[in-house]
């Protein structure tokens, strides 16, 4: 199996998303992040992805959602979306070809990747 974590960063009472730029799924938005690298734990993985993908300094708080899937290769995949806290929001596109601050009633109206808009409707509906 394949951890995925799924950065959920709240700033100003909205939610962080990101478009994928050239490559897979290109024009999807997405709560960005990555895959989980050995001996590394899922919140330093949402942490260091954001600061990659984004150039945000993030600090991890919980786990909020996991989501899971079979790829077409038939790997499993595993989406853990964790709630990032972020002290100064100044993202920089380096994958993405923009970001957009959303707030969380809205979020279903982008075009979301499945397990991101299955997320997207647990947060509307559960709690922030």
């Amino acid at each position: 199996m394949i951890e995925v974590a799924c950065a959920v960063v709240f700033f100003e009472g909205k939610v962080l998303v990101a478009k994928r730029g050239p490559g897979r799924d290109e024009g999807f938005w997405e709560f960005p992040g990555g895959k989980k690298q050995e001996n590394e734990s899922i919140f330093k993985t949402a942490e260091r992805e954001l600061y990659e993908e984004l150039g945000l300094s993030v600090v991890s708080e919980n786990e909020l959602w996991r989501y899971s899937y079979n790829a077409p290769d038939k790997t499993k995949i595993e989406l853990i979306f964790i709630r990032c806290n972020c002290g100064k929001f100044t993202p920089k596109c380096s994958e993405h070809s923009e970001v957009a601050l959303v707030p969380i009633p809205e979020l279903t109206y982008y075009k979301l990747l499945q397990g991101d808009f299955a997320f997207a409707n647990w947060l509307q509906n559960a709690g922030r």
